[in-house]
């Protein structure tokens, strides 16, 4: 019958149990599933503190995590064709310029210093990423995520202007993007791979769908 283990020693016929299945207030679940597995007399307060020291020691090296904070601004920008509604996609390159994405986003980056006014960003960055200048209209928020990359971990605030587009050719984008070109306005939704970006286009198109004033 198995017995009490104290102290870092992990118990024996559980090695395959996944810390991902202990949740924060989870000592309770991770014995719950032991309870199904072994009587209950055979968790004594051992096993509690085994748990209990394996949280902890899951909890303090996810802390020595350096995450950076971001800052980017980002333009949904449209331009009008015979009263149809084009907007501008961009295919970003992988990392380190290499092979397309396999995603299409909206032209945007970080700011170069902090302070950097948004208002500027985005104009530049649609410029140089989607090869296009673009007039700023309206402004729609910001979304939140996190980027974990290996040795590169932020947590990015994007915030997204609607914008008009004045003149330039996508062709011109930089290097940075593998493609750049005009989507019809109820194509663009099925490109778009990411859930901040469906969400920032739902606001954009509740300007972009208003009629125009007589």
């Amino acid at each position: 019958m198995l017995g009490k283990h104290v102290g870092s020693q992990e118990p024996r016929g559980f090695e395959s149990l996944s810390l991902r299945h202990i949740s924060p207030d989870g000592l309770h679940v991770a014995v719950g599933q032991i309870k199904r597995n072994v009587s209950p007399e055979a968790i004594g307060v051992g096993w509690r503190e085994w748990f209990r020291n394996k949280f902890m020691e899951e909890t303090q090296a996810q802390s020595t995590i350096k995450w950076k904070r971001e800052t980017s601004a980002g333009g949904i920008v449209y331009k009008k064709d015979n009263n149809a509604i084009f907007v501008l996609l961009i295919n970003p390159k992988s990392r380190n310029f290499g092979p397309p994405e396999d995603y299409w986003t909206f032209p945007k980056g970080k700011q170069d210093k902090d302070g950097e006014d948004l208002k500027q960003v985005v104009v530049r960055e649609v410029r140089e990423e989607g090869g296009v200048n673009a007039e700023i209209e309206q402004e729609l928020g910001y979304v939140k995520y996190f980027r974990n990359w290996e040795g590169d971990k932020a947590i990015k605030f994007v915030h997204h202007f609607l914008m008009k587009y004045i003149d330039g050719n996508p062709a011109d984008h930089d290097e940075e993007v593998a493609d750049c070109a005009w989507v019809p306005l109820n194509e663009v939704e099925a490109k778009l791979k990411f859930s901040t970006d469906k969400e920032v286009f739902e606001k954009a198109k509740k300007f972009l769908n208003k009629p125009s004033p007589a």
